[in-house]
């Protein structure tokens, strides 16, 4: 005790049990996890749809590109649903641009080039010359805007950062207005030379819903309301030429176009029943694109003149 007092020590504590950090949540590598593997294997769907040669099929890699899409659509969907801390901290402000706006953007473009901008090429296909075929492109114009608009309209009404609903309308009208606009100005692009697709008008269309949304996305986050109103316009862009064009035999209407009205419908009505429907859109909107592309797949085409 002479040399070694006992006050010269620091009296022992038990150690902490718990650590100074909290252990990092797993759905934070989910996130990048998800987004590269859509950028990943859309690029291979976009690549194989977007060229068109003679000499080379790729049949083969759009096949297994669409199966492994289709996957990470359900998986993203699913993981979302689980309400990680991304998505939940978005929805509580969702004009702050966060990481869930990139997913949602590679989102869109695997559901739009799986479901429709690659089939489109072999449906498409088999359209003979077209007559009304003018008619068809305008039906699909008209009809893509009136959802877009009531969709966007409904969904951005649900959220709390416009005061009034005609301050969500006017937003929806907006953005609507601008993947449209993009929509008409591609048309111009067949007669510049870009019409190797069998129909490259409504490709273009097509191509522009695929981009401007993204490309919207980008300068705000609000704009992601419109996405569930784009999807539905590009099931119903399949359907259309086949019911309009009158050189053709129009699909079964049990089949195909009464399931179509009716899970369009539903997407559609979401809004009116829940308060977050941004998701629930979202995942109501598959269905009508499953509708589309599988009845037009399916669908046997027969000259009637």
């Amino acid at each position: 005790g002479l040399f070694f007092p006992e006050s010269a020590y620091t009296a022992t504590n038990p150690l902490p049990e718990q650590g100074i950090l909290a252990p990092l949540s797993l759905s934070n590598a989910v996130l990048p996890l998800l987004f590269a593997l859509m950028v990943m294997f859309s690029g291979e769907l976009f690549a194989a749809s977007s060229t068109y040669s003679i000499g080379a099929d790729f049949s083969p890699l759009a096949k297994k590109a669409s199966m492994k899409n289709a996957v990470l659509i359900a998986v993203t969907l699913l993981w979302l649903a689980t309400n990680p801390p991304a998505w939940t901290a978005w929805n509580e402000d969702p004009s702050s641009g966060t990481d869930i706006i990139a997913l949602l953007m590679a989102l869109h473009a695997t559901v739009a080039l799986t479901f429709v901008v690659r089939p489109s090429r072999t449906i498409e296909s088999r359209l003979l010359h077209g007559e009304r075929r003018s008619l068809a492109l305008v039906a699909m114009f008209g009809c893509s805007a009136l959802l877009m608009m009531i969709s966007a309209g409904l969904l951005l009404d649900t959220t709390d950062v416009f005061a009034t609903t005609a301050g969500a309308n006017l937003y929806g009208f907006w953005a609507c207005t601008v993947v449209l606009g993009a929509m008409l100005l591609a048309q111009f692009m067949p007669t510049l030379g870009f019409d190797a697709a069998p129909r490259p008008e409504a490709w273009w269309l097509r191509s522009m819903a695929l981009f401007m949304p993204m490309a919207i996305m980008a300068f705000s986050p609000m704009n992601v309301y419109i996405l569930p109103g784009v999807w539905l316009a590009l099931a119903w862009s399949l359907v259309l030429p086949w019911l309009v064009e009158a050189d053709v035999r129009s699909p079964s209407t049990g089949f195909v176009v009464a399931p179509l009205i009716g899970t369009t419908i539903g997407a559609l009505l979401i809004p009116l029943l829940a308060s977050h429907a941004l998701l629930p859109a979202l995942v109501l909107a598959l269905p009508a694109l499953a509708v589309a592309l599988f009845g037009m797949l399916v669908h046997k085409p027969s000259a009637t003149i």
